[in-house]
């Protein structure tokens, strides 16, 4: 059980992350890009996209973005419930399974919506973009884009 609410918030904390993204950074081509969009715009560099391609992928992610902004807005909301439940003279463990349940149904629904964008942005790609952006994800965060865009 406890590894449930540990994964669970490990899950939640990602979901967050993905929503708030981090912002500061680049100046490209004149403007100023957060660091999301820079990635992405490498992504798109490095993948060589067409720009239907790039169109179709930016509304995909633009898409998932929104969907993980309401799931993060949703954990936000769930602290204070949290907050008065740890705070109560006694532990209510009626409320605090409710407040879990809930977040792990947004994020099983966020879980979805990820599959969902993937499948369709691997339904844009051809062959050779899929490869290389499969070498992109299991090379992992460690990897420079910014080289050769």
């Amino acid at each position: 059980m406890f590894g449930f609410v540990i994964g669970s918030v490990c899950l939640a904390a990602l979901a967050v992350v993905v929503a708030r993204g981090r912002h500061g950074g680049w100046h490209h081509h004149g403007r100023h890009l957060s660091r999301r969009r820079h990635l992405l715009h490498a992504v798109l560099a490095r993948l060589d996209t067409t720009p239907g391609q790039e169109k179709a992928i930016r509304q995909v992610v633009e898409g998932l973005r929104e969907k993980a902004s309401a799931a993060r807005r949703t954990a936000l909301g769930a602290r204070a419930e949290l907050a008065t439940a740890l705070r109560a003279e006694r532990f209510d463990r009626a409320v605090v399974d409710g407040l879990v349940t809930r977040g792990t149904a947004g994020l099983s629904d966020l879980r979805g919506e990820v599959v969902d964008a993937l499948a369709a942005i691997h339904e844009v790609l051809d062959e050779r973009q899929r490869s290389t952006l499969a070498g992109l994800v299991e090379a992992g965060p460690g990897l420079h884009l910014s080289r050769g865009c």
